[in-house]
């Protein structure tokens, strides 16, 4: 998982230290926040014969009313928020 620390936090430490090693220990020692990468893809749809389109992010197929219909903003397998095939 990705660390982001407050900004706000960072600054008010980095204006207390005095050296470069205490600066790098009080930035080291304020929490992480607790978030989550968001990935964003795309549907790619395949030919209409086979009725399946595909995940960009995790190549996952799944069936093509279910992702045309706009059931499945969220890829289930991987957690991207996908659109349209030509939006990004």
């Amino acid at each position: 998982m990705v660390e982001y620390i407050n900004r706000n936090d960072a600054l008010k430490q980095v204006l207390l230290v005095e050296t470069r090693e205490s600066m790098f220990q009080c930035i080291k020692d304020i929490p992480a926040a607790d978030v989550v990468e968001r990935k964003t893809g795309r549907w790619i749809y395949l030919s209409d014969i086979t009725g399946f389109g595909r995940c960009s992010e995790c190549k996952a197929l799944w069936d093509y009313s279910l992702i045309t219909n706009k059931y499945f903003k969220i890829c289930p397998r991987c957690g991207s928020y996908n659109r349209g095939e030509n939006d990004v």
